[in-house]
């Protein structure tokens, strides 16, 4: 009996415990983001660079939107990278 349910049990920890770093490390990348978007704006980036800071912040919406969803870890880095070298730039 006991093994039985530690037959059902085991694959369920090892899913969680496998899916973690990823889970964290996206939302690292994104708390990253989300700071340097804020501090853009108290710069006033989105007054000086509206276009580029527009595009930062689409892509920003995109890997919140992504990461709400489950996507791929790539998908999320990738809105996340090009987010931050707009924010960068504007």
């Amino acid at each position: 009996m006991i093994i039985r349910k530690a037959f059902y049990i085991l694959p369920l920890l090892l899913l969680f415990v496998w899916a973690a770093p990823a889970a964290a490390q996206s939302n690292t990348s994104l708390g990253e983001l989300t700071r340097l978007m804020d501090s853009a704006r108290v710069y006033e980036a989105n007054v000086f660079a509206p276009k580029v800071f527009l595009k930062a912040d689409k892509k920003y919406m995109q890997a919140k939107e992504a990461m709400g969803k489950g996507k791929k870890q790539s998908a999320i880095d990738s809105y996340v990278a090009e987010a931050r070298e707009l924010v960068e730039n504007a």
